[in-house]
Order: structure tokens, then C-alpha cells, then sequence
């Protein structure tokens, strides 16, 4: 213990300063060293982005995106402006308009802008540190970088307030944009059609409900529509 201590204390204390640019390429390196994310690029996606990152003055250089070899229908965001987005949902992509794409982006767009993909790595890095130095005593092999950071990314999930706060900040980026803010509920509609989480699960867990998403949105905007037509009174 004391070993683990002087070796893992010292780095968790660090996290602060993490480089999470270089963090963030050595995951994707990983990822597609494994075969864990491909190499080509959704046109429509990338397009979308640009679009966005213009329209939302980033300080980040760029948004960018890559396929995650995965079956199910989902994106996922990390730090440094990268989303991921899995070969599930663009296997089902046209069964989305192109409202309903802009509004899955500009959710993950929320939780890179608003920290909360920085945050959740930062609480991921601390709990690696933490298995390495237990696997390091117990002298137990160590997976690959790959299968972590794919561990990582399932493991992504944000808070209820944090998955709220991304969902605001999407309606908000949409109502500046060209793209039509409603559409965020009917993308949260077609995604409970792949949500197989009962809905009683959501006393116990930390992540809201999509039911409990789209009724939180619908209200959002119907106090848009409220004060854009109150503003057009005056």
C-alpha cells in the first residue's frame, strides 16, 4: 500500500494538469490501432460541424469526428473537440432528417463546450491510475490502450444536470442556427425507439430518462416560442 502510494498519489494529485490534447490523439491513435474506429469521414457530419464550430465561437480549433465501430446507436464526446460517433447510428441514418443529425452534434457539442467531456476524463484518468497500480501489486496483466479507452467510452455517462445542461445548450445552438430546435425532440423520440432501459431505472441511476429528456426540452422550448412571441408583441 504504501508502495502504490508513493507510486499513483503523486500522479492522481496531478490530473489538473493533464494535456488533454495529447491525451485525446494518443485514445484515437489507440482506438485505431485496435480497429476500434475507422478512418473515413461522414461527409454530411463534417460538414455540419464546421458549420457549427463557426456559428458557436469555440475556442477550440476545430470539431472534428471519427466512426466508432460499434453497433449501437449513439455519439459520444471528447475534450479537445473530437465526437464519435458509432457505426450503429450511421447505419440507421436515414431514418434521420438533417435537423435531427444537427441536433445529436450540437448536444455533443454542449458537453465539450461546457466541460463536462474534460471533467468525465479527468475522473476516468484518476480511476486508471488507480487499476494500474492495483494490477502493478497483484502483478496482473494490463489490457491494451485500445480496449481502455474503449472501456472509457462506454463508461461515458454524465450526470442528470450534465446531460441537461448539453441538451440546453444544443436547443440553443439550433435556435441560432439553421437547423430547427424541434427537432431535438423528435431525434430524442426516434432514439428511445434503441433505449431499452425501463423506465423505472431512472430512480436508481444518475442519467435521465430519454422520457424524462424530452419532456425537459418540450419545455425549454415552448418558453422560447413564448418570449420569441412575446418580443415580437412589443
Amino acid at each position: 500500500i504504501i508502495v502504490f502510494c508513493l507510486l499513483f498519489l503523486p500522479r492522481i494529485l496531478q490530473v489538473k494538469n493533464l494535456d488533454y490534447q495529447k491525451l485525446e490523439t494518443e485514445m484515437l491513435q489507440a482506438l485505431q490501432k485496435d480497429n476500434l474506429i475507422a478512418e473515413f469521414k461522414e461527409q454530411k457530419i463534417e460538414n455540419i460541424l464546421n458549420y457549427f464550430h463557426d456559428l458557436s465561437n469555440s475556442k477550440l480549433p476545430q470539431y472534428n469526428h471519427y466512426i466508432l465501430l460499434n453497433d449501437e446507436v449513439n455519439a459520444m464526446a471528447l475534450p479537445r473537440g473530437t465526437i464519435l460517433i458509432t457505426k450503429g447510428f450511421l447505419d440507421n441514418i436515414q431514418n434521420f432528417s438533417d435537423d435531427e443529425i444537427a441536433s445529436i452534434l450540437a448536444h455533443e457539442i454542449g458537453h465539450i463546450e461546457l466541460n463536462h467531456a474534460k471533467n468525465n476524463l479527468e475522473d476516468q484518468v484518476k480511476a486508471e491510475m488507480f487499476e494500474d497500480g492495483v494490477q502493478l501489486l497483484l502483478k496482473n496483466s494490463v489490457v491494451s490502450v485500445g480496449t481502455k479507452s474503449l472501456l472509457f467510452l462506454s463508461q461515458q455517462l454524465f450526470s442528470r444536470d450534465q446531460e441537461y445542461e448539453a441538451d440546453n445548450y444544443a436547443v440553443n445552438l439550433l435556435q441560432k442556427s439553421k437547423y430547427n430546435p424541434q427537432t431535438f425532440v423528435t431525434l430524442l423520440e426516434k432514439l428511445k425507439q434503441w433505449d431499452s432501459s425501463p423506465k423505472w431505472l431512472e430512480i436508481i441511476s444518475t442519467h435521465p430518462h430519454l422520457e424524462e429528456r424530452i419532456e425537459h426540452t418540450n419545455q425549454k422550448l415552448k418558453l422560447f416560442l413564448l418570449y420569441t412571441s412575446r418580443r415580437k408583441e412589443v
